[in-house]
């Protein structure tokens, strides 16, 4: 990852374990910490993290990395397959930092990339802060001077990662996150509409058509979580009854009725179907 100002060339440079979307997010916010703001757009090339389908005129962003852009208030603008025009200073920036960083390195042996990193990080101080050859100023020199007032303020929040799906809502009304085995509520009238589904560490988000229709806390345990207003009136109805509810009816009615709901109670196995039986009207 090596990201770089545009006009000052100030390179940041930080060596990651794949460029999947985890470590390429994480990445460029290092990166615009590092440079103490934001820039009006990044120029990414068109990686899979960063774009999901390539076109000269109008790339489709990846939307793990439009909504990172989006909470940092800036644009992705990604170079035009096979246009290094598009992104000449990195390029250069590119070259100069494998001599200054890079080669240093080539001989040592490292245990881990944060011990990596670590050693990045010396000599990419040591590198920006270097003198230019024809003027006394050095990189970072150059970039407080022009550049680095021209950034937005960076935002209070550091970026929380976001995982998106799409799904369509089952019978059931109920959105399941795989790797937790865990479904949660949309209000029922959804059944079959097609939804996004946006999660994070904490929370869980359910969109129809841009409108959020649900949200609720993460849970990464196996089970069910369910909000009363999703459910439709009946199943509203088996939620706020107990057994005890419809023992002590029919016990009223007489002690065989109330002996015979007691074993339907035992024998269903479920309090759904349980109710449904002993419900009149059925």
């Amino acid at each position: 990852m090596l990201p770089s100002s545009p006009q000052a060339g100030l390179p940041y440079v930080e060596a990651t374990e794949t460029q999947k979307k985890e470590d390429w997010l994480k990445a460029n916010e290092h990166a615009l910490w590092y440079f103490g703001g934001v820039p009006g757009q990044i120029v990414p090339d068109c990686l899979k993290s960063a774009v999901t389908k390539g076109n000269k005129y109008e790339p489709d962003i990846n939307p793990e990395y439009a909504n990172f852009a989006g909470h940092y208030g800036t644009a992705v603008v990604p170079a035009r397959p096979r246009s290094p025009k598009d992104k000449a200073m990195v390029e250069n920036a590119v070259k100069i930092t494998y001599r200054r960083v890079f080669a240093p390195l080539r001989d040592r042996l490292f245990h881990s990339v944060k011990e990596l990193n670590e050693a990045i990080r010396d000599l990419l101080e040591e590198h920006n802060n270097t003198p230019f050859q024809r003027i006394k100023m050095s990189r970072r020199d150059l970039f407080d001077e022009i550049e680095k007032t021209t950034l937005k303020p960076l935002p209070l929040k550091r970026y929380e990662l976001k995982e998106f799906r799409r799904a369509k809502v089952p019978c059931n009304y109920h959105i399941e996150i795989r790797e937790d085995n865990h479904y949660y509520s949309v209000p029922w009238q959804y059944k079959g509409k097609d939804v996004t589904v946006i999660y994070t560490a904490s929370t869980v988000e359910v969109y129809h058509k841009s409108i959020r229709i649900a949200l609720h806390q993460r849970e990464k345990k196996r089970g069910y979580t369910t909000l009363k207003e999703h459910m439709p009136a009946r199943h509203r109805f088996y939620a706020q009854q107990g057994p005890q509810e419809m023992i002590t009816p029919a016990k009223e009615i007489g002690d065989k009725a109330g002996a015979l709901v007691e074993k339907i109670f035992e024998s269903k196995g479920c309090l759904q179907l349980s109710y449904r039986t002993c419900l009149p009207n059925n």
